[in-house]
């Protein structure tokens, strides 16, 4: 488990071990939460533009998993963003 808070008002929570997000606040909006089953259409694709945006896609060739965030890696590999 871990999460990533960017800006004062997005926070995604999400599994190291597959990159599965479980619950996503996108500047201010909850988007969606796999506990309670709550998913807006296009949240992934919102999280992706956003990753984009932040550069998060690019990689900082540190650490494991290439040195992104293990969501990250899963966006790209579902082809919802590119690596950079």
């Amino acid at each position: 488990m871990a999460s990533v808070f960017i800006l004062p008002d997005t926070d995604i929570d999400y599994s190291l071990s597959d990159g599965r997000v479980r619950s996503l606040h996108l500047r201010g909006v909850h988007l969606f939460d796999e506990s309670t089953g709550f998913a807006v259409d296009g949240w992934r694709e919102a999280l992706a533009a956003f990753v984009v945006e932040q550069g998060l896609n690019i990689d900082p060739g540190e650490g494991r998993y290439n040195g992104r965030h293990a969501f990250v890696n899963k966006l790209i590999e579902d082809g919802l963003a590119e690596a950079g």
